[in-house]
């Protein structure tokens, strides 16, 4: 055998070879993942989880940023609702006023009498609706308490609420015009 004919032999030899460990590698691989699903169906994990990715350090570490991220928002939540008024009806004073409503991303402002029975009405939906929105601050302040805001935001008729979106009025009930069923009693989705 000349050169060149060697040096082809040993060409198609080396391919043979490297084809043959390829698919021996694959193979091997195929029973590696067909193990791996296995074990993690026998501890109730889903198929696609490998047991290399259950021991990855890297995945552990992801794993406990992540949990740790989450209580912090938590934390966070529970600092906001503790320090505002956010799913509850808070009674405010008119110095209170200003920085209640611009702190809050979303808050809303019944202005009432104490004497008027609507307004007593208004707050028992408010009171009603309040949870259901915690990221809304309901407020309440008195308006012949806070002749200030009241005269500021053109408050003529009561009961008056006003919706407010960071810190600017952006929508109001005045009496119980616009509410659906607003008789002598109606129902507090009418309100929303």
């Amino acid at each position: 055998m000349d050169a060149a004919n060697l040096a082809k032999v040993k060409g198609q030899m080396h391919s043979f070879a490297m084809g043959e460990a390829m698919a021996q590698a694959a193979q091997d691989y195929q029973q590696h993942i067909l193990a791996s699903q296995q074990a993690a169906a026998g501890k109730g994990l889903p198929a696609f989880y490998a047991d290399d990715m259950l021991n990855d350090p890297e995945v552990e570490r992801l794993q406990a940023e992540r949990l740790e991220e989450l209580k912090m928002q938590a934390e966070r939540r529970a600092a906001k609702t503790a320090q505002t008024s956010y799913g509850s009806l808070v009674e405010i004073a008119e110095p209170e006023f200003l920085a209640a409503v611009m702190k809050a991303e979303h808050a809303l402002c019944h202005f009432f009498h104490a004497g008027f029975q609507r307004c007593a009405s208004m707050d028992r939906h408010l009171a009603i609706l309040a949870p259901r929105f915690p990221g809304t601050s309901f407020l309440r302040l008195s308006a012949p308490d806070a002749p200030f805001f009241t005269e500021k935001l053109k408050i003529r008729t009561l009961p008056c609420v006003i919706v407010f979106h960071r810190g600017v009025a952006v929508d109001r009930i005045v009496g119980f015009e616009g509410i659906r069923g607003a008789g002598a009693d109606f129902k507090t989705a009418a309100v929303c």
